[in-house]
């Protein structure tokens, strides 16, 4: 493992929110790598965020395939999280705790979820551990477009080894979730937005058949996987 810990952003149509949190991220780690997926038609309006961070551009493939393509396409790092481009890092050298949390867990395989608000421990924000990846994979568990796998991510997690932040360890701010939520630029695409409920259904179904069928095959695994340590 190199020491670092990588922050994984799938952006489409917001680069100056994209902007503030890469600056949230500057302020508050030393630590912490960057890497950021564009997709292909929108490589002119990301201009200004080029040498940031590492950009990769593709094809529009979805949130979830964008973060594996770009986990897979950086390996060695101690930890890996998701980011949204509509967040922000509040907690100075959290990156610091996330390594020391991610070394701490028995061989190296775990969950970490940052604090994101609310009174009920919620990984709003999904990391692993490197060697987690070891045993699962790919980074999203299972083949959702955007949504609702943070969910199995936690469950996964709480059956096996978990860290949940405090906001003194590890907060991170999502606008989405907030009360000042930023308008959604393509809510007035009809075309759009049939699209985005769409995914929004058949994520929530292919997590529900993971859930009955899938879920415990897997925690067997990781569970076999700490035996060996």
């Amino acid at each position: 493992m190199n020491g670092r810990v990588l922050v994984v952003c799938a952006s489409r149509g917001r680069p100056l929110e994209l902007a503030r949190m890469l600056d949230s991220l500057e302020e508050t780690s030393t630590l912490a790598d960057v890497a950021v997926y564009i997709d292909e038609d929108q490589q002119e309006d990301y201009k200004a965020i080029m040498g940031r961070a590492t950009v990769v551009i593709g094809p529009r493939i979805g949130q979830c395939r964008s973060l594996n393509h770009m986990v897979k396409k950086m390996p060695g790092y101690e930890a890996y999280g998701a980011a949204t481009d509509d967040c922000c890092f509040k907690t100075p050298d959290w990156d610091k705790w996330v390594i020391e949390t991610a070394r701490a867990f028995k061989g190296g395989i775990g969950v970490i979820a940052p604090f994101s608000g609310g009174d009920v421990p919620r990984m709003d924000f999904p990391w692993v551990t490197g060697p987690w990846l070891d045993v699962v994979s790919p980074f999203t568990v299972l083949g959702t477009h955007h949504s609702f796998w943070d969910v199995a991510l936690q469950l996964l997690g709480e059956a096996t080894q978990i860290k949940f932040a405090t906001r003194y360890e590890f907060m991170m701010w999502h606008e989405g979730l907030s009360g000042n939520v930023i308008p959604e630029k393509q809510q007035t695409d009809i075309g759009k937005v049939v699209y985005n409920i769409y995914h929004v259904y058949n994520d929530a179904h292919c997590v529900c058949v993971w859930m009955a069928l899938h879920r415990h095959a897997v925690v067997e695994k990781i569970r076999a996987a700490l035996k060996e340590e």
